[in-house]
């Protein structure tokens, strides 16, 4: 089986910092430009009564257009590359803290479904 490589498109100012700090900083859900993605995590953290709610996210799949327009644009756009068995294995048992793949939704299907809320924390983004 082929080692599972994990990508952080980003930017050179981040990855900079993360390379001179040696740490990656977790960001606010609600700081992020896709609003669908941003919902959800709010309404997760809504629902689950956490007092913070943050997120790294990387791509799974082979590198794309989209992938460098929305998340690294512009001419200082960066590709991080990770060892996800590595990468799991350096970061400290935090309760809370997990990797997990994420299966998306859109706000706009459930709403316009009628469906929106019943929508289970299980099928959530998490």
């Amino acid at each position: 089986m082929s080692e599972v490589l994990l990508r952080r498109y980003t930017n050179l100012a981040a990855t900079m910092h993360m390379l001179r700090s040696k740490t990656i900083t977790l960001l606010s859900p609600a700081l992020w430009t896709d609003r669908n993605d941003a919902f959800f995590m709010a309404e997760y953290k809504r629902r689950t009564e956490s007092k913070c709610l943050v997120a790294y996210c990387m791509a799974d799949a082979s590198e794309t257009f989209h992938h460098w327009q929305v998340f690294a644009p512009g001419t200082d756009g960066v590709c991080i590359i990770f060892h996800k068995d590595r990468l799991e294995r350096q970061v400290p048992r935090i309760a809370g803290f997990r990797f997990e793949k994420v299966r998306y939704l859109s706000v706009f299907r459930y709403r316009s479904s009628q469906q929106f809320r019943w929508v289970s924390l299980t099928s959530m983004p998490r």
